[in-house]
């Protein structure tokens, strides 16, 4: 006994170990085990019980707490999605809330999630196709470094109307000759 509570058929639950709670006790267990690491894996509360709690015992008695029941659907969708090896979350930010299937039959990288966003499945990354990862990390890399680069052509500079090179004046008249 954990509570001294007086058990009934109402107020208590079991696994398929029969060692038996009342509802309350088990509610505040899952509750803070969705809290913590444990998540969904939490076992039977008898000391020495391995015997996990399933998806209808978590259904059944998490039913009083509508907050912790959408906490447990989040949590197992996240395990879902981790054991997966074909589904992940979009990487989309701020989250859109998402995740996608990679269809295995078809060579493409290249996924879109249903919030519009595409987005490379092995890398996470922006759909870069049809170079690899590896190409596009470079790139991505490359872009990252050159980009202050470019912000200070883009503020300091104008493009010659024939050739559209960029130029800058530094001093001088206004005059210009391509």
């Amino acid at each position: 006994m954990i509570c001294y509570e007086e058990l009934t058929d109402e107020n208590k639950f079991c696994l398929a170990c029969n060692h038996e709670f009342c509802k309350e006790c088990w509610l505040g267990f899952l509750t803070s085990g969705l809290a913590t690491s444990d998540g969904i894996f939490v076992k039977c509360m008898q000391q020495g019980c391995n015997m996990k709690v399933g998806h209808t015992g978590f259904i059944t008695i998490l039913e009083q707490d509508k907050e912790a029941l959408l906490k447990y659907w989040q949590w197992l969708s996240k395990t879902y999605t981790d054991e997966n090896s074909a589904v992940k979350y979009c990487p989309q930010l701020p989250w859109c809330g998402y995740f996608t299937e990679r269809d295995r039959t078809t060579p493409k990288f290249a996924v879109a999630c249903k919030c519009g966003n595409s987005f490379c499945f092995a890398c996470e990354r922006p759909a870069h196709r049809p170079c690899d990862c590896e190409l596009a990390k470079k790139w991505m890399d490359k872009a990252d470094t050159e980009s202050e680069n470019i912000a200070y052509i883009r503020a300091n500079s104008r493009a010659c109307p024939i050739c559209h090179t960029a130029t800058e004046k530094i001093s001088g008249c206004n005059h210009m000759t391509c």
